[in-house]
């Protein structure tokens, strides 16, 4: 006799009595993922990691996942954090966890992170640098983390051109009253009379 019809026979004899009979032929025959967990459950003494494991496998469920995985891992709290820091980037989105797995598998982007979670601006500008270097973004670092007017003016001439933007950089940087009379002579707001 084959083994599924063992199976159906005993089943339909004695499963009022013993339901984990359907469960079986399930698993023989059918191949049921969920009537192994069952089985599984009622057979051993670690019901709460079956659980898990079943929530991992047929729920799909990613905590159920990252809660199983400590069992394989033995004495390296490292390790766990690392499983802890992939379930918290994967799981809850946290960017600082993701940073945190990249350094573990040496991926080096600390200007990205720096940039990220400090809102540093220097490291801003050295993760610009990976990908377009030039005057202009060069400028831009300096006039805002340097405080360099020189490079405030060569990035308002970029924008826009003119004699307006000549004349406030030289009453500006320059100290050129010749500049700064040429701004205000047609501004008639101002007492131009009394300076």
């Amino acid at each position: 006799m084959e083994t599924h019809e063992i199976l159906d026979r005993y089943e339909l004899l004695y499963s009022e009595t013993s339901p984990v009979l359907s469960d079986l032929r399930r698993i023989i025959i059918d191949e049921d993922l969920s009537s192994i967990f069952r089985v599984a459950i009622g057979i051993s003494e670690q019901q709460e990691l079956i659980d898990e494991f079943r929530k991992a496998v047929m729920e799909k469920n990613p905590h159920a996942i990252f809660r199983i995985f400590p069992q394989f891992i033995i004495g390296n709290d490292s390790h766990i954090q690392l499983i802890e820091d992939v379930r918290k980037a994967i799981v809850e989105e946290n960017h600082r966890s993701l940073f945190r797995v990249f350094e573990y598998a040496g991926i080096n982007i600390d200007d990205l992170r720096k940039a990220m979670t400090e809102k540093n601006h220097r490291a801003i500008f050295r993760v610009f640098d990976y990908f377009d270097s030039s005057d202009l973004l060069d400028d831009l670092r300096k006039a805002i983390t340097e405080k360099n007017q020189h490079s405030t003016f060569r990035l308002l001439q970029y924008y826009s051109s003119g004699d307006v933007i000549e004349d406030i950089r030289k009453a500006t940087l320059e100290d050129n009253l010749h500049s700064l009379f040429r701004l205000i002579k047609d501004e008639e707001s101002l007492p131009v009379e009394d300076i």
